[in-house]
């Protein structure tokens, strides 16, 4: 159902503002739009002076023509350069809405520009101020008059708002949100009438029971002044009624933002309603802290829509967008879309606006479109100017065919429309074309239209008041476009699912044939009731669903789609046969023709044809067969199926499979036709010993030592056995292990068929085997265990082995030797002339005799492997010298083993012996066997350390060094230990650094062996800093550090005062200097001293006395 509202306050005779002063914007960083009052389109402007982070506003003529526009700090004519007197007015580009500008009622030429201030960068909040511009100074580019910056308010926040009050006076409000004591915290609407006469500075003040101490958030009153909103950031969301004839609001109501992405709270910013004042839009943001202020993935912004017509405003909220962004502002268009601001932080803008196309629906019908206006690289902010609430009340539907509330009406060539307003019994109505008044039709609400124009209506009521009404639609003709039918579509299909990908866009030129494809578009379809509905439009490439379709082609005007026309083509898909890489067709020669080695032979083809078909339908495809490649692709020449090949050895065969329905569709490969010879084999006779220990005649036979022969070494051919020949020609029971084969008689014929590896062509040969019997002699040998690989596997040379068994066999008999007595009884893997025992310690292996290839006979050899003494490693000990003639043991062994037998090499011939000087002892350890083994002993000295001397550099009350010089065998660590008892710790450093003054004792330790200890004593001097002879028995006396009876005793000790004087001469071997002179306390000062030590050192400086 159509909706039709009731405009009041809209129009009438000599009020004649409209939505045409809202037709150019300017804001953010130089950026700005346009709207064309005729055809609604939207451009970028790029002529913008503006750059301000959120406050902005402008104005323009009823032809949509710009007047001027400011930051709320200076203002810019139509010509973009600063108006005159155009400057320092109260605003701040920081403040939200930091300017608003209001048309003098009945007065063309006179406007007011309120500004609110804020506090930013350290500057105060200047507060609410408007100022005058007259139009007719400057030669019609403007001026502010001395009306300038006139306060209103000493505090307010950073919010405007404008209404319509009534049509008769044109009156209008102009509101704020402020506290009622002038303070920050804000509770009361304000609303300022602006008259004929001027600005009435005493507002209407409506206060109520709320807090909102925040500054920064858009407020705005719906276009039929029945609603403000004002958002408050993190300081609330208010919604009130507003009453236009008294400019007084009620019924606060506060709506939630239940919206809340975990972890990114938010907070309101933007407001704006929708054209018909039923639902309310809300932009929100998350304020990240500090350190992520111009972080933009630290951002996170969302667009929210409320329904103003339910109980529970708060519940009906509905998220349209949400992303990582900034905050941003709404504004409702001319065009009757509201438009949304887009930021990455507060310093860095976006090349963008976006819209909601549709703000009379409610939920995602709204259609929120991102960044769907480019600013052609111009930056939009936070803000967007705002304007009179009242330009944008909705007009009222005038094209009864459209469904969405649009203006826009495209229309065919040729086609007439009849434009229906509302009708109202005693209405006037008045039509214009373009701006142009014309004739009043018959009937007075019904307009006939034919060709392109801005049509509109004014319905003036008649009432007595000035109520009205007033519709609008942009009419666009559009061309009919043509279509040329393209040719059927005939597919081979490859892959054998008869579906194909096709791309129709590759049959546009040929449907358009000449026509704009920037004003024409061709879609496909599957049907024509899709085509003609345009619906389910074939996107991006089409698979077919069946072999035969037919596609539907819709050309239409891009600019208008219901001005097209359809033509039609044909899909037709047949499958493609696919022929697989084909296998050669080998086969084997024989005696057809009387010859088996020629190459040469009939073959069938047809047995060919399953490889080629490889699983496709016979029934669908046809095969034949060919000599070249030029018959195959042309089907010509086909072969006889029963074909004698003309090439001998091998001839390419061209196969050609093509299907049935169309033969069109055909696949062409090739194979060789391959005609191999028989191999070439021999017969051969085995001689095999009788090893079973029964001369009968029968033993085991290993058939395949005689492949070789058969075969003349050819590695190609495969050799089975057969008991007979029937079985061979067959293939059929081979002999199932013919590597271990009992003779049946002796002597016996078996069969060997050879198979080349390669042609898999057959040819069989005799094998004769004859059994015979001769003996010879077990062996055995023992050898020591290979040292330091005493595992009881070591390595044989079997020639020597051989060499010693065939001392008593004739010269011309040969050995070989295998690890099992089955392997030597059929001559398998022989052992290497190089052979390791698998068996540790004992291993039988057997030799098999030959002579002159025949058996000869076959023995075991035993391998013995015996032990080495078990020892120990290698081993140093230490001997310390300062404890010489004590003596040491060294073992050979440990417990004693009674079977070994001993050599040391100093003669001695026991397990153990003693020694006390340092070197290196062997001993030389025997099995009973003869197997042996040696140890060394390499016995090191140490001793006890030998003190050289202890060189102390000191003088110095922390940084004194000591270094204790020695000498001896050992490897020594030392240790200090000062008067207290207080050690060091061993360290392996000779060398003590920071050494504090005092008395000390030093212990050298061998590490080495642990041979000992030393120890002595020294001194290090220093002097105290100060003292404090205050009698508690702590720094009570000042002493040189490090002298004593028994160091430097003799030592000359003087203290002075600042000037010079002796106080005191101080005994090394007392406690020191008290702090008296004469018997009397000196006082908290510096003093002086000079020491020179029974070496010879002097040292003079001074110390503090403290009390």
């Amino acid at each position: 159902m159509k909706k039709i509202l009731l405009l009041t306050f809209l129009l009438l005779a000599s009020f004649t503002y409209s939505q045409n002063e809202a037709a150019n914007w300017y804001f953010g960083d130089n950026a700005g739009i346009n709207f064309d009052v005729n055809t609604n389109n939207v451009t970028a402007l790029l002529d913008g002076q503006l750059a301000t982070d959120e406050g902005c506003t402008s104005i323009s003529d009823g032809n949509g023509d710009l007047l001027f526009y400011t930051n709320g700090i200076t203002v810019y004519n139509k010509n973009h350069v600063v108006m005159q007197n155009g400057f320092n007015l109260k605003g701040n580009p920081s403040s939200t809405q930091s300017g608003i500008i209001v048309p003098k009622p009945q007065d063309p030429d006179i406007f007011y520009i309120f500004t609110v201030d804020t506090e930013y960068n350290s500057t105060p909040d200047e507060g609410f101020h408007y100022s005058e511009v007259d139009m007719t100074a400057n030669g019609g580019l403007g001026a502010v008059t001395s009306n300038k910056n006139i306060n209103l308010l000493n505090n307010t926040s950073e919010k405007l708002s404008a209404v319509l009050k009534d049509c008769q006076t044109e009156n209008i409000w102009v509101i704020t949100f402020a506290s009622n004591t002038g303070g920050e915290n804000n509770n009361s609407i304000y609303a300022y009438e602006v008259t004929a006469t001027g600005v009435n500075t005493t507002p209407v003040i409506s206060t109520f029971g709320i807090s909102a101490q925040e500054r920064r958030g858009y407020l705005k009153v719906s276009p039929d002044g029945s609603k403000i909103a004002c958002a408050n950031v993190g300081a609330g969301l208010f919604l009130f009624d507003f009453d236009t004839n008294t400019g007084q609001a009620s019924n606060p109501q506060i709506i939630n933002t239940n919206f809340n992405p975990a972890g990114k709270p938010q907070g309101s910013y933007g407001v704006e309603f929708s054209p018909n004042s039923q639902i309310l839009y809300v932009t929100t943001y998350f304020e990240t802290p500090n350190s992520d202020f111009n972080n933009p993935n630290a951002q996170y912004g969302a667009l929210l829509q409320y329904d103003l017509n339910t109980v529970n405003i708060s519940a009906s909220e509905e998220v349209l967008d949400q992303r990582v962004m900034y905050r941003s502002a709404l504004q409702l268009g001319p065009d009757g879309k509201i438009y949304r601001s887009l930021s990455a932080t507060y310093d860095q803008g976006t090349p963008f606006l976006s819209t909601i196309n549709s703000p009379n629906n409610l939920g995602q019908a709204a259609n929120y479109q991102h960044q769907s206006v480019s600013l052609n690289n111009r930056l939009s902010r936070q803000g967007l100017p705002p304007f009179i609430a009242s330009f944008f009340v909705e007009k009222i539907d005038i094209i009864p065919t459209d469904d969405t509330n649009t203006v826009d009406l495209p229309l065919c060539a040729g086609e007439d429309y009849t434009l229906v307003a509302e009708d109202i019994p005693g209405a006037t109505y008045t039509w214009t074309q373009d701006g142009n008044v014309i004739a009043t039709p018959s009937t007075p609400n019904e307009l006939l239209v034919n060709q392109n124009g801005n049509y509109e209506v004014l319905i003036d009521l008649n009432n007595g008041d000035c109520d009205t009404k007033e519709g609008q639609a942009i009419v666009t003709y559009y061309d009919i476009p043509t279509a040329t039918t393209p040719d059927n579509l005939i597919i081979c299909d490859d892959d054998g699912d008869n579906i194909w990908d096709f791309n129709f866009s590759d049959l546009d030129t040929v449907i358009l044939d000449g026509q704009d494809s920037t004003i024409f578009n061709v879609k496909y379809f599957e049907n024509q009731i899709d085509a003609d509905n345009n619906q389910n439009e074939i996107i991006g490439n089409y698979q077919n669903s069946s072999p035969q379709e037919t596609i539907i082609a819709r050309v239409e005007n891009i600019g208008n789609p219901n001005c097209y026309v359809t033509t039609s083509f044909d899909l037709s898909v047949y499958l493609t046969p696919v022929i697989a890489n084909l296998s050669d067709y080998e086969v084997c020669d024989d005696l057809t023709d009387g010859d088996d080695i020629n190459g040469q032979t009939t073959v069938d083809l047809s047995n060919f044809n399953n490889q080629v078909y490889n699983g496709q339908s016979p029934s669908l495809f046809d095969i034949s067969y060919h000599n070249n490649l030029n018959d195959a692709e042309n089907n010509q020449n086909s072969l006889d199926l029963n074909y004698y090949n003309n090439t001998p050895l091998q001839e390419e065969i061209f196969v050609r499979l093509e299907n049935i329905n169309n033969t069109d569709c055909f696949a062409v490969s090739s194979f060789n036709l391959i005609i191999n010879p028989v191999p070439e084999t021999f017969d051969y006779t085995i001689l095999q010993c009788d090893e079973d220990g029964i001369p009968d005649g029968y033993t085991i036979f290993n058939l395949e030592e005689a492949i070789t022969d058969i075969t003349n070494s050819n590695s190609d051919l495969n050799v089975v056995f057969y008991d007979n020949l029937n079985d061979a020609i067959n293939e059929v029971t081979p002999i199932p292990n013919p590597a271990s084969y009992n003779n049946l008689t002796n002597p016996q014929v078996v069969f060997a068929a050879s198979t080349d590896n390669i042609t898999g062509c057959i040819n069989i040969s005799e094998l004769t085997l004859e059994v015979s019997t001769t003996q010879i002699n077990n062996y055995q040998i023992e050898v020591c265990d290979e040292l330091d690989s005493e595992d009881g596997i070591n390595t044989f040379d079997l020639n020597e082995i051989s060499s010693d068994m065939s001392l008593v066999l004739p010269t011309s008999v040969t050995i070989n030797f295998y690890e099992t007595y089955n392997d030597a009884l059929t001559e398998s893997n022989i052992l290497p002339v190089s052979f390791t025992n698998s068996t540790p310690y004992f291993q039988t292996i057997y030799a098999r005799a030959e002579n002159n290839n025949n058996c000869y006979g076959i023995s075991e050899v035993d391998l013995i492997i015996n032990e080495r003494p078990i020892l120990d490693e290698d081993e140093t000990v230490f001997y310390c010298l300062n404890f010489f003639p004590e003596t040491i043991t060294l073992s050979a062994t440990n417990p004693i083993n009674n079977n070994y037998y001993f050599n040391w090499s100093t003669g001695e011939n026991t397990n153990s012996i003693e020694v006390n000087q340092p070197g290196n002892y062997t001993v030389t350890v025997t099995t009973v066997e003869g197997c042996e083994k040696t140890r060394t002993f390499t016995v090191e000295a140490s001793n006890i350390a030998t003190l050289d001397n202890i060189d102390v550099t000191d003088g110095d009350i922390s940084n004194n060094q000591v270094n204790i010089l020695t000498s001896g065998e050992g490897i020594y660590e030392y240790e200090l230990i000062n008067s207290l008892g207080e050690s060091t710790g061993f360290q392996n450093e000779s060398i003590f650094t920071e050494v504090a003054p005092g008395i000390y004792t030093v212990n050298i330790m061998d590490v080495k062996n642990d041979c000992g200890l030393i120890s002595d004593t020294f001194s290090v001097i220093g002097f105290p800093q100060f003292f404090t002879p205050n009698n508690d028995t702590i720094n009570d006396y000042w002493q040189v550090y490090g002298v004593s009876s028994q160091f430097q005793p003799n030592s000359k000790i003087f203290i002075f005062d600042r000037y010079g004087k002796l106080l005191s001469q101080i005994d090394p071997k007392s406690k020191g200097w008290d702090g008296t002179y004469n018997g009397q306390p000196m006082p908290t000062n510096d003093y002086w001293f000079s020491v020179t030590l029974q070496d010879g050192r002097v040292f003079k400086s001074h110390f503090t006395l403290k009390r």
